[in-house]
């Protein structure tokens, strides 16, 4: 799971970075991770697993390293509603 939410950290980074890079490396980043199914087989199940943990911390470190600051999250941030309350529309 972490693994595909990291993807779609990158991929975002295309729109709010404006840069293709984000796509490429999101691309390259997948296959790598799904070549592991090559080793499905030759390695015990416990080998396969523990082997897949080391992209899934990384993914939690792409996730970590490109959440918003919290500058970035004041400016992007909603205004509150007059009264500060929530209306529905």
């Amino acid at each position: 799971m972490a693994v595909q939410i990291s993807l779609s950290v990158l991929v975002l980074q295309v729109f709010t970075r404006q840069r293709f890079f984000w796509w490429w490396l999101a691309l390259g980043y997948h296959t790598l991770v799904d070549l592991s199914v090559l080793l499905q087989g030759r390695i015990s199940d416990l080998q396969l697993e523990l082997l897949l943990l080391v992209p899934a911390l990384f993914s939690l470190g792409i996730i970590y390293w490109l959440r918003p600051s919290e500058k970035e999250r004041e400016e992007t941030a909603p205004a509150p509603e007059q009264g500060g309350q929530y209306t529905a529309r």
